[in-house]
């Protein structure tokens, strides 16, 4: 045999073998998606932060192009997701529950094409303003402008139950995204801005950089009677040091956080998409600190049934899944 002769051989033989490993790869990821994209609420959140490093994630990992694109918030992406407008969206679970369920703020709509994946990080009820402000705590708002982040957002939606509940009446609320909030406290057009979030919260940071500013919770009394009434929420504390001149703990609301997706993706893809997240967890966590919380066994805290392929790689785990997160598409 020539040497021309052999190098076409080996040619041949290299390149039957590549198609080869190519067909068995789609054969495997049969009803996978070529792209996705993750509904990462307001920038400047902690949903868009997780987004963004878990976007990473999914592309490096599963060869799949991910992006993240900006939103309201939890609300929108229940819609989002149910509609296949997108395809993941971080959401809180008291939104999601409610959404799944048509209550509360879904009333009178049911989106249950929504279904669990993983769980994420717990969300704090968070308040800030200058430190020359008079508002010490909830009760001080009335009579003051008060953001309550993007129309659909957790903080929007909880927060007016909130107020209601205590009746406490803000001169104006306002829906905008983290950075024009921030913008508009400099300006003295806004008095208080809210977020109930992951810590340390971006947009919070970012206010402490240039302004000295002091930041509020809920105070338990408070707390006790909302939870009678939104049992989906925990009294929780923002751990001293999470911000700047911040050194004791601020008690709050606490709620969990989990990525939903429509019952329709793929058994498989979602399966690799729960393996990947955990098991690049460091990777998320140097994009939003947050992220330390996403852990397997977290799946507790969610209210939701699950997607098919993250209930099967829950179980294969020997990870106790919830009685109302079990998967509607897994026969048992």
């Amino acid at each position: 045999m020539s040497d021309r002769t052999r190098s076409i051989v080996v040619t041949g033989t290299v390149v039957l073998g590549l198609l080869l490993v190519s067909w068995a790869e789609a054969a495997e990821r049969k009803g996978w998606p070529r792209a996705v994209t993750v509904a990462g609420s307001n920038l400047g959140s902690a949903h868009y932060a997780y987004g963004v490093g878990w976007a990473k994630v999914l592309t490096e990992k599963l060869g799949v192009q991910t992006t993240v694109e900006a939103t309201p918030g939890p609300g929108p992406n229940v819609r989002l997701v149910h509609s296949k407008q997108t395809d993941f969206g971080p959401v809180t679970m008291a939104v999601a529950y409610e959404g799944y369920h048509g209550l509360g703020w879904a009333k009178g709509q049911r989106f249950d094409q929504i279904r669990a994946v993983v769980p994420m990080f717990p969300s704090y009820f968070q308040f800030w303003v200058l430190s020359k402000s008079p508002i010490h705590s909830i009760h001080d708002m009335s009579g003051y402008d008060v953001a309550l982040s993007g129309a659909g957002s957790t903080p929007d939606i909880y927060g007016r139950r909130l107020f209601e509940m205590f009746g406490i009446k803000p001169r104006r609320i306002v829906n905008a995204g983290f950075g024009d909030m921030n913008n508009q406290m400099r300006d003295g057009l806004l008095h208080v801005s809210a977020a109930f979030a992951g810590i340390p919260h971006p947009a919070i940071v970012e206010a402490g950089t240039t302004h000295s500013i002091r930041i509020l919770g809920i105070a338990p009394k408070d707390a006790d009677p909302f939870i009678a009434k939104n049992p989906f929420f925990s009294k929780g504390a923002i751990r001293a040091g999470t911000y700047k001149d911040h050194d004791k703990p601020i008690d709050t609301l606490t709620i969990w956080n989990v990525v939903i997706v429509h019952r329709d993706a793929a058994e498989d893809f979602v399966y690799e998409v729960a393996r990947v997240t955990f098991e690049a967890r460091q990777d998320l966590v140097t994009a939003f600190k947050g992220a330390s919380d996403t852990l397997p066994e977290n799946i507790r805290h969610t209210t939701i049934p699950l997607h098919s392929g993250a209930y099967r790689f829950y179980r294969q785990r020997g990870i106790a899944v919830p009685a109302e997160a079990m998967s509607l598409e897994v026969k048992r």
